[in-house]
This record gives structure tokens, sequence and C-alpha cells, in this order.
């Protein structure tokens, strides 16, 4: 894996989980920013699937 974008400019958030717990020894930085990316995507993903059934119920 590289740090992604021009030098160490950017990261993605998996990445910066694993950066933080293992290269960091952060273990509780690396699993809250788990946790909160993990949160994120259940919370995109109910608003995706409540959007769907919202269109095949008016279609």
């Amino acid at each position: 894996m590289t740090y992604g974008g021009p030098g160490t400019a950017t990261n993605t958030l998996p990445f910066l989980g694993y950066l933080q717990a293992f290269v960091r020894y952060d273990f509780g930085l690396g699993a809250a920013t788990s946790l909160l990316t993990v949160a994120g995507v259940l919370v995109l993903a109910f608003v995706y699937a409540r959007s769907i059934r919202k269109e095949e119920k008016e279609g």
C-alpha cells in the first residue's frame, strides 16, 4: 500500500485506522477510527436502502 496522493498527503479511513493502531501503537484511536467508519457506512447504507424502497413504492 502506498500512502496515497502526492507524498503522504492522503489516506483512506481503513488505512488510517491501521496506521494509528499498528504503526503508532495507539490501539484506542485506531479502534475508534474503525468504529466511526463502520457507523458512517451503516448510516449511508440505511439512507440508500430507504431511498430505494421509497422509489419502488412510487414506481
